[in-house]
């Protein structure tokens, strides 16, 4: 599921007293506009704080093990079955889970071993 899906999910009953409210105190109460400003900006600032404090637990992460994997690169020493690859212009070390991979091809993280990456060859590639 996608992270605004998943926030959407969490604040929809922020979303729902929110909107519950306005018409309960214009029907119980005699009260100026002003207060359903005062609602509506309350809500506001309640989403707005969920959304910068939780939003970006729900992303996927760009760093570590996690994001390295299903990364491309190029072979920069020939992966048989271990060799080196570069990625988003660093030099790793890297083990081929398939055949001999030449130098230039490009490669797939599939995992990562340490600080080895368990690569494959891109298919169409060279």
């Amino acid at each position: 599921m996608k992270p605004s899906a998943i926030f959407l999910l969490i604040t929809l009953d922020e979303i729902a007293i929110g909107i519950a409210l306005i018409p309960l105190i214009h029907y119980l109460t005699d009260s100026d506009w002003w207060i359903y400003g005062i609602i509506i900006a309350g809500l506001a600032t309640v989403l707005a704080i969920k959304f910068y404090i939780f939003y970006p637990q729900y992303k996927k992460p760009r760093t570590g093990k996690e994001g390295m994997i299903r990364l491309r690169g190029r072979v920069v020493e020939s992966l048989n079955p271990e060799g080196q690859v570069k990625i988003r212009g660093e030099i790793w070390d890297a083990k081929s889970v398939d055949s001999e991979i030449d130098v230039g091809e490009e490669i797939e993280v599939l995992d990562t071993d340490g600080l080895k990456l368990l690569v494959r060859k891109v298919k169409g590639s060279q």
